[in-house]
C-alpha cells in the first residue's frame, strides 16, 4: 500500500492494485467489496500529515488524514490481516525524550 496525491494504493494478488481515498466513504466501500474474500500478509498505514501549529487551520485536515483515515482503514480492512503496522512522525512523540 502506498499514498500518492491523496490516493491510497493497495497491492494484493500478484501486484494488482486498488486505488482509494480513506476519507471517501464510497471509495472505501468499493475497495472493500473488491477484496472481500482476500486476506493480506500485512497492512501498512503511514499517515503523517502534521499541521504547522496547533492553531493552524490545517488541524482538521491532520485529524481527517491521520486519525479518521486510520479508523476507516481498520474498520474496513482490519480483519484482513493479523499484522497491522501504523507509522507516524516524530511530531506525535514527546520531543524532550527523542
Amino acid at each position: 500500500m502506498y499514498r500518492q496525491n491523496q490516493r491510497i494504493y493497495f497491492y494484493y494478488l500478484y501486484n494488482s492494485s486498488i486505488s482509494l481515498s480513506l476519507s471517501d466513504q464510497k471509495s472505501i466501500e468499493s475497495a472493500a467489496k473488491q477484496v472481500s474474500d482476500e486476506i493480506f500478509d500485512a497492512i501498512v498505514h503511514l499517515a503523517a500529515f502534521v499541521p504547522r501549529t496547533a492553531a493552524d487551520d490545517t488541524l482538521d485536515k491532520a485529524r481527517l488524514g491521520n486519525i479518521d483515515a486510520t479508523i476507516n482503514l481498520l474498520t474496513y480492512f482490519g480483519e484482513k490481516s493479523e499484522k497491522i503496522i501504523i507509522g507516524s512522525t516524530a511530531e506525535v512523540y514527546d520531543q524532550s525524550k527523542i
